[in-house]
């Protein structure tokens, strides 16, 4: 059985198809009102990560590594290449960055890279964007991540000699905070990798992870 929407009288807009009024961002369905702006919001950070996952697994299999889609928690993409007669192995972790997404009063961008992601990832692929124009990929292994921004003498890193002595804690950190009870106070430390940068540094090439700015070769290390 074909049900045919019935027509409201003065215009033709089925009764149930969106509507919108003149100086409003709202828009009603039946009686229940949506923010358009949150559904915009939401589809346009889920296209970003579709046109960057796209873009990147087609340019990793013009390199020859076997690409799948990973959806557990940690890294998303798993890659594999043989190289004369051994295979290596990538776990790429993908962060987009859209510029426009952010008001021109906006100084920085930011992004961060979890605990959970620092023990299951071993490389790192930073895409930025100006809509859907790509202003590079930015390349890098989780511990050359770590390396450049311990390097800017941010305090939280100082007291971890090297990166296994960094990534062993956050392991540790993410263990404990997954068999945190609920009501338990106990304050666990953020290990997150903050790889933000503000847009005057971008814009003069002084990003510290602009130097990983196309080095597709890092994912053989």
């Amino acid at each position: 059985m074909f049900l045919v929407p019935m027509l409201q009288r003065g215009n033709d807009i089925p009764y149930g198809f969106p509507r919108w009024s003149m100086g409003t961002r709202k828009k009603t369905i039946g009686h229940m009102p949506i923010n358009s702006n949150l559904s915009i919001e939401t589809t346009r950070k889920k296209a970003l990560e579709i046109m960057q996952t796209g873009m990147i697994a087609y340019k990793l299999a013009n390199f020859g590594w076997d690409v799948s889609e990973h959806y557990g928690d940690g890294f998303d993409l798993l890659c594999l290449q043989t190289q004369d007669g051994a295979q290596k192995i990538a776990r790429i972790e993908l962060k987009a960055i859209d510029l426009q997404s952010y008001l021109e009063k906006a100084k920085s961008f930011s992004q961060s890279i979890s605990t959970n992601e620092i023990v299951a990832a071993t490389h790192l692929v930073v895409s930025i964007f100006n809509e859907i124009e790509p202003k590079g990929h930015f390349v890098m292994s989780i511990q050359q991540a770590f390396n450049a921004i311990k390097n800017k003498e941010t305090s939280k890193f100082k007291q971890f000699k090297d990166f296994s002595t960094f990534q062993e804690t956050a392991r540790k950190s993410s263990q404990k905070k997954i068999l945190l009870k609920k009501g338990n106070k106990e304050k666990i430390i953020r290990l997150a990798l903050d790889i933000g940068c503000t847009f005057k540094k971008f814009n003069e090439g002084k990003w510290e992870l602009g130097i990983f700015k196309e080095r597709w070769d890092n994912l053989l290390q």
